[in-house]
């Protein structure tokens, strides 16, 4: 099931999971227009110390919104993306609404 891997991924945290997940068109808000630039943003949280931990996965049609644990060198607050899938990739991440 997607939301698991999805979890499993963003959690572990395991990019090469993390990039298996991803259409070739993701989008992650604004900046990110790809699968590379996603990847390479998702990496650059990675390398300044932050950690994502999948709390809830809540499924919404060809959408998942997620409560997200995060921790980094800024401190600790919680997230609430919402992920729409084309199939079993993501290809949108965005803010909650």
């Amino acid at each position: 099931m997607i939301a698991d891997r999805i979890r499993a991924a963003l959690s572990a945290p395991d990019p090469a999971a993390f990039a298996a997940l991803l259409h070739p068109d993701a989008h992650w808000g604004e900046s990110c227009r790809n699968r590379d630039e996603v990847l390479a943003w998702y990496q650059g949280l990675l390398d300044q110390g932050v950690r994502l931990t999948v709390r809830e996965i809540q499924p919404d049609g060809d959408r998942l919104l997620l409560t997200v644990d995060i921790d980094g060198p800024d401190g600790s607050w919680t997230a609430h993306p919402i992920v729409r899938l084309d199939g079993d990739l993501v290809i949108d991440i965005q803010p909650a609404e």
